[in-house]
């Protein structure tokens, strides 16, 4: 018997299953007001220059700029960043998986086989030679109680032979003033659920006098439990609009816990992240818990990240909600961290997809310069089943051991009022211009017209372009035709040559637009968007990091008819086809739409092109050649 497409009334269910997806698309819908707020900064990107007069925290950005292009001078450019002592490479290469939506059986076996158990080579110094054995580098370093008074020890002796000095103990102490059992006022929670549903609001800043008051029950704390950032075991923190900064904060398997004492102490969780809930773990007497558990110390700054959409892992594009947001984070020192912590934890990934491009963007993110080693990068141990790996510890942590990290940087994303990219177009640019300097590629001086190279971003495993021969014949009308396809093994430094040279970029929406933000100014984005990808603005994804740069043009074509967009599978096209972008909001047809061919209508794309290119090559900026975003319908 054939079967029948399914209508969304049948799915009714599940979309009720589904409310915290739509949650995060009216979040978003109310962030895109910021995004417009920011448009005189846009007008303003193609000319602008990095100054530190435009900052109200006075952060010289040509000084940035300057002497990262001294460093390369002198010690060359950027090859490829690893940890110290942790060099791995992934044997036999990605894995060759069918490409199908996770909404059946042999979707959830391809979603399985591209988790599966990734057999890693780590490089030894010592033998010079490749070893299958995983170096105490890649592994998370925790104290012991006593090492953790051992390291206590030696802060306070550094801080006696330089008393002119603040320790960074004291100075936190003041900055964030949250004692122990008396944590920061938090703004009423709902309670929630562990992957969706409503999200609670952040922690809220409270009242100066309330705050004096902490910072005296806290050095009294410090007094009788010298050592603690907060005076004590329990946990305190704060929230930017990018990351919250918490201090004492407990881990164990797989969960984040804040730890609180005595009565009057905060009593629901929130939400950390799409995938993350810290949960509140209120006790009588924090010294006393953490004396009847396995407790080890994580010690100075760890910054922490979620990579959100874990079924995508070697999805390129997540990365930059997750980089950017960081990299403002800790250029602007908010919260209190420095430049580079001293690790960087990373949720739902595993190491063999940390491709060479995404080792680019957090040298970046996190102030590492060419010839330097990035932070020890610390993951989960391996599961094949992605859903069990979040339950798992950190790389060299066992099961019963109970993680208090000292100072806990962790980057929020857009599903808890987070930010998609950079605090504003100033870090923007900053950025993109770090990374011409990293890899000594020529920056274009202010006023130089974009090149007039077309580059075509191919796709050859989904998402194809299916009349892509009649495509390539049209770009050819206004400019050299250049066909790239990148892959996890193309070097970033390769990736960077190519953007620096285009001027018009054509793509399929894929996560290669990740490379976009790295256009030189003037340079335009063609994007091609496959019918019914709408869910929660992630057609716009990519036009949002380009608009923040505020010198790149970023233009869609959208495909909305049904024979323009081919299911790879058709039982999809079964399930699906009849719907629309409306009715396209629950994940299993969200799934469905990332394994699926596209038929562009050339000529509708050709008088696009021909229309905006005219205005940008007579001299328009960002603002005045703009059009609306194609809507789905």
């Amino acid at each position: 018997m054939q079967q029948q497409s399914s209508t969304p009334q049948q799915w009714q269910q599940l979309e009720q299953q589904q409310q915290g997806w739509q949650q995060g698309r009216q979040q978003l819908e109310e962030q895109s007001a910021d995004m417009k707020a920011a448009d005189t900064d846009h007008q303003q990107g193609s000319q602008q220059h990095l100054s530190a007069s435009h900052q109200p925290d006075g952060f010289d950005y040509e000084a940035a700029v300057r002497d990262l292009g001294e460093h390369v001078q002198q010690n060359g450019p950027a090859e490829d960043f690893f940890p110290e002592g942790c060099r791995w490479w992934l044997v036999g290469g990605l894995p060759a998986t069918r490409l199908v939506a996770f909404t059946d059986e042999a979707g959830k076996a391809a979603g399985r086989q591209t988790w599966r158990m990734q057999q890693l080579e780590y490089w030894d110094e010592s033998l010079k030679e490749w070893v299958s054995q995983q170096p105490a580098a890649c592994r998370l370093q925790a104290l012991s109680p006593r090492q953790w008074q051992e390291t206590l020890q030696l802060r306070a002796a550094e801080q006696e032979r330089h008393p002119q000095r603040k320790s960074e103990q004291e100075v936190d102490a003041v900055d964030m003033p949250h004692a122990a059992g008396q944590q920061r006022q938090m703004s009423s929670h709902h309670q929630q659920r562990q992957h969706h549903g409503q999200l609670p609001q952040q922690p809220r800043e409270q009242p100066v006098q309330q705050q004096q008051q902490q910072q005296q029950q806290q050095q009294q704390q410090q007094q009788q439990q010298p050592g603690w950032p907060l005076g004590g075991p329990a946990s305190g923190g704060g929230c930017t609009e990018a990351a919250c900064l918490y201090y004492n904060v407990w881990y164990n398997r797989g969960t984040f816990y804040y730890l609180s004492e005595g009565e009057g102490a905060q009593r629901a969780n929130w939400a950390m992240s799409k995938n993350r809930v810290i949960e509140l773990l209120n006790v009588r007497n924090a010294t006393a818990w953490v004396d009847s558990v396995h407790a080890k110390v994580v010690p100075g700054e760890t910054a922490a990240v979620d990579y959100v959409f874990f079924l995508h892992p070697t999805a390129i594009g997540h990365w930059l909600e997750l980089m950017f947001p960081l990299f403002s984070a800790l250029l602007h020192g908010e919260p209190l961290v420095r430049r580079t912590p001293d690790r960087l934890l990373v949720l739902h990934q595993k190491r063999g997809f940390l491709f060479g491009w995404v080792r680019a963007l957090m040298a970046v993110a996190l102030g590492v310069k060419p010839g330097e080693s990035l932070p020890p990068i610390i993951l989960q141990q391996e599961h094949h089943d992605p859903y069990e790996q979040m339950g798992y510890a950190p790389e060299g942590v066992g099961p019963a051991d109970w993680l208090c990290f000292e100072k806990l940087l962790f980057v929020k994303d857009i599903f808890v009022n987070g930010t998609r990219g950079f605090r504003d177009g100033q870090d923007a640019r900053l950025f993109r211009r770090l990374m011409y300097e990293q890899y000594a590629v020529p920056f274009p001086a202010p006023g130089t017209p974009p090149p007039l190279t077309v580059t075509f971003q191919r796709k050859s495993a989904n998402r194809r372009v299916l009349n892509e021969p009649q495509l390539l014949a049209m770009l050819q009308e206004f400019g050299e035709v250049r066909v790239v396809e990148f892959s996890g093994s193309t070097p970033f430094q390769e990736q960077l040559a190519a953007m620096a040279t285009t001027g018009v970029y054509v793509s399929v929406h894929t996560s290669n637009l990740a490379n976009t933000p790295f256009l030189p100014p003037g340079a335009a984005v063609f994007e091609v968007i496959q019918r019914n990808w709408a869910w929660c603005d992630i057609d716009q994804s990519f036009a949002a990091f380009t608009k923040q740069m505020g010198d790149i043009h970023h233009y869609a074509w959208r495909a909305q008819r049904h024979n323009q967009t081919v299911y790879l599978h058709p039982r999809m096209d079964q399930l699906f086809s009849s719907w629309n972008a409306t009715d396209c909001v629950i994940h299993e047809c969200v799934e469905a739409h990332t394994a699926v061919d596209v038929v562009v209508d050339v000529e509708a794309l050709r008088e696009l092109i021909a229309g905006r290119l005219r205005l940008i090559r007579e001299g328009a900026s960002v603002v005045e050649a703009r059009l609306p975003w194609p809507l789905a319908v």
